[in-house]
């Protein structure tokens, strides 16, 4: 499913990663843990394979290439939301971009 979040949501969000990240770097300076592998764990967890979840799955032969959004082109990494309006190039073979437009098209209904 294919999700917009609201700006304050958005912006609550950042302002607790920051605060984790300000707190997890004081807490390995305690505890002698380097803080690159604090920051590492914080990361992994808040990602998109973490705590907050994948949205949809594609079909593991089918690639997203390029996202064209607001006249932009994106080359898309492991980071990227997509949006309702964003236009997709994906390479795949015949069944799995059939697959692919029917998870899309039935997130954005």
């Amino acid at each position: 499913m294919i999700r917009t979040l609201p700006i304050e949501l958005i912006i609550l969000i950042a302002a607790l990663l920051l605060l984790l990240g300000v707190l997890a770097s004081r807490a390995s300076h305690r505890l002698g843990i380097p803080a690159l592998l604090v920051f590492l764990a914080i990361g992994m967890l808040a990602g998109s394979d973490g705590l907050g979840g994948i949205y949809f799955d594609l079909p593991p032969d089918a690639l997203v290439v390029l996202i064209k959004r607001n006249g932009e082109f994106i080359i898309p990494r492991g980071s990227i939301a997509l949006e309702a309006e964003d236009r997709i190039l994906i390479a795949a073979g015949a069944e799995a971009l059939e697959k692919t437009r029917r998870i899309l098209q039935g997130a954005v209904s």
